[in-house]
């Protein structure tokens, strides 16, 4: 194959967010220079939904999708092109898998937050999102928390900007949170402010899903990290090295952006 072949990025239309789409964008310019080893060139599709994607393949030398439901992806045909599906948990997968260890990422947020003294820490995600990587992220933030004689808060917030302001007048609720994506995050951060709660003073705020680019607007804020640059060599290798059907995991670290402190006395 010549150097004309383009592996196309695709983003679900379900679930379409600007994280989601931020996460593809960044993705996509690593894996130019990873795929380009490889004689390929990418694009970043338009957003598709599971029952456009055998069409949005076609033509291309592979595709990498990003945000797809599971059972979605559980469904979708055999393609004749090779597929890698990012941060899936689909089960009997013909097609390759590259995902954070989002089970350890919740236990190292939780183990970080342990160690400033926090014992009421809740974990935020949208309200009925019960998607595997959520579920995973939840479970180790919750196993290690329960390690430490800690019982997890759980919040399931279908207006997380709403959801910070209840958080700031509630004094004897939680004093730190892990949310399940920087979406959530900033919201809960913008409605912390509206009741003029600070952070970290007041309340230590966490997410998953750090990038590694600045978002304009955006508050930086501590939180689970991917190796950004080995997800994209290890997508790349799947898509045309060795790994023909396999799941790869990238490993995850805490970033501390001064937004987690030693709870306030309240």
């Amino acid at each position: 194959m010549g150097p004309t072949g383009e592996v196309a990025v695709l983003a679900s239309a379900r679930h379409a967010n600007p994280a989601r789409q931020r996460d593809a964008v960044e993705l996509a310019a690593r894996l130019r220079v990873d795929v380009g080893g490889y004689g390929r060139r990418v694009r970043i599709g338009p957003a598709v939904t599971a029952d456009e994607l055998p069409a949005a393949c076609a033509g291309t030398d592979g595709a990498v999708l990003v945000g797809f439901d599971d059972d979605e992806l559980e469904r979708l045909p055999r393609l004749d092109v090779p597929v890698v599906a990012v941060d899936s948990y689909a089960r009997e997968a013909w097609f390759c898998i590259v995902r954070s260890d989002d089970a350890e990422g919740g236990r190292r947020a939780a183990t970080h937050l342990l160690a400033l003294g926090h014992r009421r820490i809740a974990f935020a995600a949208a309200a009925g999102d019960r998607s595997r990587v959520v579920r995973e992220r939840r479970r180790g933030f919750a196993h290690a928390l329960a390690g430490a004689g800690v019982r997890m808060l759980s919040i399931e917030t279908a207006d997380a900007r709403e959801t910070g302001r209840e958080l700031a007048r509630d004094r004897d609720g939680a004093t730190a949170v892990l949310a399940a994506d920087s979406t959530i995050a900033a919201e809960l951060v913008a409605g912390l402010d509206d009741e003029g709660r600070r952070v970290p003073n007041d309340i230590s705020v966490m997410r998953f899903d750090d990038l590694a680019r600045p978002v304009e607007g955006e508050p930086r804020l501590s939180g689970v990290a991917h190796d950004a640059a080995r997800r994209s060599r290890l997508t790349a290798d799947a898509l045309f090295g060795s790994a023909a059907s396999a799941t790869l995991t990238v490993g995850v670290v805490v970033v501390d952006r001064a937004t987690v402190g030693v709870p306030a006395p309240r």
